[in-house]
């Protein structure tokens, strides 16, 4: 299975270890960008090294739906 970077940051976000669990959405909104060009025409496996409230991660789905992916799933390391 190939690892294609098809996500990227569009623009800067403050730290979310340093907002309350609320804020971490807003922050997020809009902060990612899908390539369509690079998603592959299946599901889409996205790693995570620590979730916490698992914003960054439905930040990131959310981006890669509107680029038109498959489905999303979710892998992280620790929790």
């Amino acid at each position: 299975v190939p690892c294609v970077p098809a996500l990227r940051r569009t623009r800067a976000t403050s730290q979310q270890a340093r907002l309350h669990a609320a804020e971490r959405g807003a922050n997020l909104a809009g902060a990612f960008q899908a390539d369509p060009r690079r998603l592959p025409a299946g599901p889409v496996l996205l790693l995570d090294d620590v979730l916490t409230t698992g914003h960054t991660l439905l930040a990131c789905r959310d981006a890669l739906h509107a680029a038109g992916t498959g489905p999303v799933y979710f892998a992280v390391v620790a929790r």
